[in-house]
């Protein structure tokens, strides 16, 4: 049974802006931005290992450490994404051979200039123009190109598109998501999925006046730049988008659904 909450409580809501999205100085010059992108160090891949990436994403099982596992198994679906002074993270939720969608909380981008630089896993950076805003609640798709991600020079083609996966998207995750269920939060805050929490379900649907809508509430650790990540099931299915975090450390989540209800999928 779905319990009321007092409008007190809603209010202490705060969009991840303040508790959750990692604010970071305005560089002075392309190149120094340049140079705080790419802190991430790149991770080293194979032929043989990018092939054996291309099957589908089956999360580790570890009950001792299910945030940690869960981490190792979903860093390919994962970005870190930095627009004007604001850093965060995303979730890959699409891809086709033209375009690859990632899932953001809208808010993370609300410094934007021209473009977003979105760095993925591997250390492969790229700029992101396409947009698009779900109002009022906190999300965002960006939208990339999918031949942004081959990489061509003088010397050799590298297509990193290759070895990233998409979340796993379903309803049914949603629907059959209750209080007291194991929850893992995966963000970045110093690079891509460098930090995975595990905590519980809440509040599995409820209306925060903050976002004008519903949204999930969950038990569970979140550290600046983690807003725009994914909340995750034991089963390794993306619940929602982080949003928004209390002062109590209550976490706010846009569920799946309104993922899959903005982009028709």
């Amino acid at each position: 049974m779905k319990r009321i909450w007092k409008t007190a409580i809603l209010l202490a809501i705060t969009v991840i802006m303040c508790g959750c999205a990692e604010k970071t100085t305005e560089p002075s010059s392309a190149s120094s931005q340049e140079t705080f992108l790419e802190s991430t160090t790149p991770v080293e891949v194979t032929k043989d290992e990018r092939a054996l990436k291309l099957v589908e994403i089956q999360p580790s099982e570890d009950p001792e450490n299910p945030a940690g596992a869960m981490q190792e198994s979903y860093a390919c679906a994962m970005v870190q994404i930095v627009a004007g002074n604001l850093k965060g993270s995303g979730v890959i939720v699409y891809s086709t051979e033209e375009e690859v969608w990632i899932a953001t909380a809208a808010h993370v981008l609300a410094n934007i200039k021209e473009s977003a630089k979105i760095t993925f896993y591997d250390g492969f950076v790229v700029e992101a123009k396409t947009i698009e805003y779900l109002e009022p609640q906190d999300i965002a798709v960006i939208r990339l190109p999918r031949e942004t991600l081959v990489y061509k020079s003088a010397d050799e083609i590298m297509d990193h598109g290759s070895i990233y996966h998409t979340a796993i998207l379903e309803r049914d995750a949603f629907d059959g998501a209750g209080v007291g269920d194991l929850a893992i939060a995966i963000g970045s805050k110093t690079g891509v999925a460098q930090e995975s929490y595990a905590g519980v379900i809440l509040e599995d649907y409820v209306y925060l006046e903050d976002f004008g809508t519903y949204m999930i509430l969950a038990d569970v650790y979140v550290t600046p730049g983690m807003s725009g990540g994914g909340l995750f099931d034991a089963e390794g299915r993306l619940l929602g988008i982080i949003c928004g975090v209390a002062e109590d450390g209550e976490v706010a989540v846009a569920p799946v659904t309104t993922i899959l209800a903005m982009t028709d999928l």
